[in-house]
């Protein structure tokens, strides 16, 4: 599997995209009513073209006494892009091929044609895909993401329901970058997806990180393989962003993004950042910018106990590994919400905006 996916190289023919030090032509943001707020380098952006989109609602099919079969095309204001009826693209199992404005015209709406066009042909790898990598997947394919690689070596098992998005009856076994891939192009028929059944080791780290990828997102749950990657990624000069565990976490409104060297309360991330500093060189001064965006939650974990209990205090020989039968409980309404923070970041990274110099991460 990793051989069949893992050396094809993304995309590469467009320029990058800024990295998390430095931006090309940054997106100007302004607020409502000031102007538009998608144009780079004081040129207006373009018009929003007329739209139009395929409706299949069977009420209002009904109602209307139209075959289901039949596409309705709404006018300039309908909610889609360019779709003719009897055109191929208003046909078929879904809107195939040239409907990406159609799909995605709210991320346009909201972050301006540039940065929509900068995420169009972005690349980003998520290494890890469980209870917070897939559902950064399914951020940032919904958010139009041009290329994405997947890499995980892991199979879906019955008890990844509470937390992992492709955990469905009927798919236990099969390998979840397959899974999220196939899901992937269903929600972006463009979208360039390389599945990569592996495991990111230091035997492999060098062929995963060789591809040109604009952001990676860390998403693994092993502090020395998290560092091995994070060091990986300064050494090629690749932005990444790093997620701390939502393991035993409840409340998903205590989320917060910060530099690796600013996290508290993260066992995952603090012992990630004493192995950066301790053999791999990253500062040791505290509270020096590490050049690493983390998504972690300060919450104190509760933990299981042998009686079926929970409390804030580990029962003695607890293994609080997240693996599919003991350790840490979890809920995927945590888990979702780090990966959706995690996705954000990285979107946020590639349409230049600027997070404020008091905490922004420096390269070294």
């Amino acid at each position: 599997m990793a051989g069949q996916t893992g050396n094809a190289e993304p995309r590469s023919s467009e320029p990058r995209v800024g990295s998390v030090w430095t931006v090309q032509a940054p997106v100007q943001w302004t607020q409502p009513g000031q102007g538009p707020c998608d144009a780079v380098g004081g040129e207006p952006a373009p018009a929003a073209a007329p739209v139009a989109a395929v409706e299949c609602n069977p009420v209002r099919r009904r109602q209307r006494d139209l075959p289901c079969s039949e596409p309705v095309v709404r006018g300039e204001d309908g909610c889609g892009f360019g779709i003719e009826p009897g055109s191929a693209a208003a046909y078929g199992n879904g809107l195939v091929t040239g409907d990406y404005e159609a799909r995605f015209g709210g991320i346009r709406r909201l972050l301006g044609a540039a940065a929509q066009e900068r995420l169009r042909r972005a690349h980003v790898c998520v290494v890890g895909v469980g209870g917070v990598g897939s559902w950064a997947v399914e951020a940032l394919a919904r958010s139009g993401i041009g290329g994405l690689t997947l890499v995980d070596f892991d199979e879906v098992c019955i008890t990844n329901v509470n937390r992992q998005l492709p955990a469905l009856s009927g798919q236990f076994g099969r390998p979840k970058v397959e899974l999220l891939a196939e899901r992937v192009r269903l929600i972006q028929p463009e979208a360039e997806v390389r599945p990569w059944q592996t495991q990111f080791t230091a035997r492999t780290a060098a062929e995963i990180l060789a591809h040109p990828y604009d952001v990676v997102l860390d998403a693994i749950d092993r502090p020395a393989l998290k560092a091995l990657l994070i060091a990986g990624c300064r050494e090629r000069n690749l932005p990444v962003v790093s997620s701390g565990g939502a393991g035993g976490r409840r409340d998903p409104t205590q989320v917060r993004v910060e530099d690796l060297a600013r996290v508290t309360h993260d066992r995952l991330l603090q012992a990630t950042r004493k192995l950066l500093r301790t053999r791999h060189g990253f500062p040791r001064v505290p509270g020096r910018p590490m050049g690493v965006w983390c998504v972690y939650s300060p919450e104190p974990p509760v933990f299981p106990q042998p009686d079926g209990s929970v409390c804030g205090q580990p029962a003695p020989g607890v293994d609080l590994r997240l693996d599919c039968r003991s350790g840490y409980g979890t809920a995927c309404y945590v888990t979702g919400a780090f990966g959706f923070a995690a996705a954000s970041v990285v979107v946020r990274l590639l349409v230049g905006e600027v997070w404020g110099t008091h905490n922004a991460p420096n390269r070294r």
